[in-house]
């Protein structure tokens, strides 16, 4: 907690205060202000990603976790592509896998379909990628890089620091402690 503490001010007071408290109060107070504080980083990130169906945008999550006496909070998108999103894709072969293939139940067990067979059923309206008929595989061109977590962090740190602040001071406040004068946030 010191990196974020060094760039609030009243920081030093804050952090002798907090030190003066049970120590399971301590970690609850700090669990809710860095959630506050990654929470700004996360609706940010929400923002800022281009999306249809919003899957993406849904996926993005805040957690908090206390271990040996140190409070982290992480932001992260469990969108399985989310970081194709964000840093981009090169040219790629995209190949069916064999258990991914249609398949049938024959009397002598499980066969898949044969890759004439998926052609034809292509030409039925299946198989399509961007309105054309794939077979087997498929170059994929990549794909541009299209930030979203990065800048969100990047424009979003001082109102992150300044929600952890006011998380601190409501918590301390709800306990009846008096909160260090001149706490906010250093302009640098």
């Amino acid at each position: 907690m010191t990196a974020v503490l060094s760039k609030i001010k009243g920081g030093k007071e804050l952090q002798d205060l907090l030190n003066t408290l049970p120590v399971k109060i301590e970690r609850n107070i700090m669990r809710s202000a860095l959630r506050a504080g990654a929470g700004v980083i996360r609706d940010a990130a929400r923002k800022n990603v281009n999306s249809d169906t919003g899957t993406l945008a849904k996926s993005i999550r805040v957690s908090t976790r206390s271990r040996r006496g140190e409070v982290t909070a992480t932001v992260k998108a469990d969108a399985f592509y989310a970081h194709m999103v964000e840093f981009g894709t090169l040219a790629h072969w995209i190949s069916v896998r064999d258990e991914a293939r249609p398949s049938r139940m024959t009397r002598r067990g499980r066969k898949t379909h044969s890759i004439g067979t998926l052609n034809k059923m292509a030409h039925r309206g299946s198989l399509k990628i961007g309105g054309n008929f794939v077979g087997e595989s498929v170059e994929h061109p990549g794909a541009t890089p299209h930030p979203f977590m990065r800048p969100a962090l990047d424009e979003n740190q001082a109102a992150a620091i300044r929600a952890v602040g006011e998380q601190i001071r409501a918590r301390l406040t709800k306990q009846g402690l008096d909160t260090p004068a001149g706490l906010g946030v250093d302009d640098e």
